[in-house]
């Protein structure tokens, strides 16, 4: 059996060299294959791997330690509610009856340590000059700790047409150095109720 398997691969391996000569008799080309350059580098010496800095190990993320960052944002005291700017929802304080009193001003953390001292500033734009902004010193203890409110008054004069536009900015001084500095501010209004 063994024999005839052989003799079958002799006879076929004939046969196609009989044809690529017939081929190349009947005018056909001869067919080269050039040998492919190698792709990799080949030198006598072998080349050492170039070793890259290894961070410090964490056993919970994956052997590497991300460092440390900070990223304030103002954070509301309220949820938004479905009617903006009336009193006890956003940043929009209690009202007794009528409209919001204040302006109440968080900051939350979206890093990985504390943020420390810094100033939160309010601003009424259509408020008296001399009524205009208010600042407040602010600590932030870092992510996972409850956030602090503080109550900013809302200035008479910076009622116009039954609202009060606000401009809130965390770390309004940039004492704090963030990886996002461009999510510190929140705008908005306090709606007085219809009378």
């Amino acid at each position: 059996m063994m024999t005839f398997k052989l003799l079958a691969a002799s006879v076929a391996l004939a046969t196609a060299f009989n044809l690529v000569g017939n081929a190349q008799a009947a005018g056909g080309a001869k067919e080269t294959f050039e040998r492919t350059k190698p792709h990799m580098k080949v030198s006598p010496t072998p080349q050492k791997p170039e070793r890259k800095k290894a961070g410090k190990p964490n056993r919970a993320v994956g052997g590497f330690k991300p460092k440390p960052f900070v990223d304030l944002y103002p954070a509301a005291k309220f949820p938004a509610g479905p009617f903006p700017g009336a009193p006890n929802s956003g940043f929009c304080g209690t009202n007794n009856g009528g409209a919001a009193k204040y302006i109440l001003v968080g900051a939350k953390n979206n890093g990985t340590k504390a943020g420390g001292q810094f100033i939160n500033r309010v601003t009424f734009p259509n408020a008296l000059p001399s009524e205009r902004v208010i600042e407040d010193p602010y600590i932030d203890s870092g992510p996972g700790f409850g956030t602090s409110y503080i109550a900013f008054p809302i200035p008479a004069s910076a009622w116009k047409n039954g609202k009060a536009k606000y401009v809130i900015k965390v770390d309004s001084k940039l004492d704090v150095k963030e990886t996002n500095e461009g999510n510190n501010i929140a705008t908005g209004y306090c709606k007085a109720p219809a009378t």
